[in-house]
């Protein structure tokens, strides 16, 4: 890969990005800013983690759920099986 040439990041990988990031509770701005999304890109993934108990939404904040947690350690164990 040549310098300074960004590589897109599938729509997987901004899942994984939000879930991880929201492990303590944060706001939207927040994770927008952190995952360097949108709100285009942001509402639908949150609309789907909310409706499926990934997150979980307290006074504004969101936080990822034992469901959400449980994702990305599986996430994390093929990841390191594919070493």
């Amino acid at each position: 890969m040549s310098i300074g040439k960004k590589t897109r990041r599938s729509r997987h990988e901004l899942r994984l990005e939000v879930l991880r990031f929201c492990s303590m509770p944060r706001g939207k701005t927040e994770i927008l800013r952190a995952c360097n999304l949108n709100n285009a890109l942001f509402n639908p993934i949150l609309r789907e983690f909310l409706e499926k108990k990934m997150l979980l939404c307290q006074s504004g904040k969101y936080l990822t759920t034992e469901k959400g947690r449980e994702i990305l350690v599986l996430q994390l164990n093929l990841e390191e099986r594919m070493r």
